[in-house]
């Protein structure tokens, strides 16, 4: 499998810290990259152990890059607007420079910053959580748990995670000859 760049939002991560599974970024040979947004965002969250979660990844599995001048500038020219914050348009314009992958759940964001940065792929919890089921790291039991967990947490799937991942691994099945 070949290592995938990707800029890590907020939402994203902590979604995965309440479901247990941050190491599935590592197990799907991730790269991880974030802003200093996110992590003054996640340093400010309320809850200790997701502080403390980020803090123990930042710089072993989680790598900050700094944002160049030119990536200010290009923040800075997209319109304030409450569909999409300083800590997303920042994974954005990340992204957009690196070219790699954008990891956020927030699609009223990742559809207003698209009229304004051409950045690659997003990719969201349910997209992530399917690769690791087609990979076999997870099962359907996992998925199951996985959605209550993240609709316990107030975080919706766009989608029924296990028919959706079971018809996924269906169609990528050889046909026997």
């Amino acid at each position: 499998m070949t290592p995938k760049t990707a800029t890590l939002d907020t939402s994203l991560f902590v979604n995965f810290y309440h479901i247990g599974q941050s190491r599935l970024f590592d197990r799907l040979e991730y790269s991880l990259l974030t802003t200093i947004h996110v992590i003054l965002e996640l340093q400010g969250f309320r809850t200790d152990e997701i502080r403390k979660s980020f803090s123990d990844q930042l710089g072993v599995r989680i790598f900050r890059m700094p944002l160049t001048l030119d990536d200010l500038v290009e923040m800075a020219n997209v319109p304030f607007s409450k569909q999409c914050s300083d800590v997303e348009l920042s994974c954005f314009v990340l992204a957009a420079r690196m070219g790699a992958s954008v990891l956020c759940d927030d699609t009223r964001a990742v559809r207003f910053a698209r009229r304004y940065i051409s950045f690659p792929e997003v990719v969201g919890t349910a997209e992530i959580l399917i690769q690791a089921y087609l990979l076999n790291l997870v099962g359907d039991a996992d998925l199951k748990d996985f959605s209550a967990c993240l609709e316990r947490h107030k975080f919706r799937l766009p989608f029924d995670l296990c028919y959706e991942a079971a018809g996924r691994r269906y169609l990528t099945k050889p046909s026997p000859e």
